[in-house]
């Protein structure tokens, strides 16, 4: 494998010659700036060899299967103790989380509705709920009551 060279450093061209072997220093021809060698180039082989196609027969690619791709471990390479330590600790989680656990500040902010945390918001929604019934002849009465609770009138809205 070819280290890795340094375009923009000023000892690129004594760099440029080396690489690391399996721990031996090997001297390479010099490369030119302006043109990428690959790694068949560099083992030498023939440009000519680069233009016929791969051969897919043969090679590890035609031995594998998709469904190595897809497919989860097989039952023999689970360990026999994941099963149950994976829901062991998921039930003690929930456990905690869900009953042990004291409520805290972030909980009751949960509690809120978005009414609560929008102020404004309900007397808009209010307000254009009421102006579709009209235009649509429904039934306001629920929604005059809930203006009426929140201390709006509903005579002053223009239709």
């Amino acid at each position: 494998m070819y280290g890795i060279m340094l375009k923009n450093s000023s000892s690129f061209n004594a760099l440029s010659r080396l690489t690391i072997n399996k721990n031996k220093f090997k001297t390479l021809p010099p490369l030119l700036t302006t043109r990428n060698y690959s790694a068949s180039e560099a083992k030498g082989t023939s440009k000519d060899n680069r233009d016929n196609p791969v051969k897919f027969i043969g090679s590890e690619a035609h031995s594998w299967d998709a469904k190595f791709t897809r497919s989860s471990p097989d039952i023999e390479q689970i360990p026999i103790i994941q099963p149950i330590s994976v829901v062991l600790s998921v039930g003690i989680f929930l456990l905690y989380f869900c009953v042990l656990r004291e409520e805290n500040d972030i909980d009751l902010e949960f509690e809120q509705t978005l009414y609560q945390r929008v102020p404004g918001m309900e007397e808009t929604q209010l307000i254009i709920n009421y102006k579709y019934n009209i235009e649509n002849q429904i039934d306001n009465t629920e929604i005059i009551a809930r203006m009426r609770e929140l201390g709006m009138k509903p005579e002053n809205i223009e239709v």
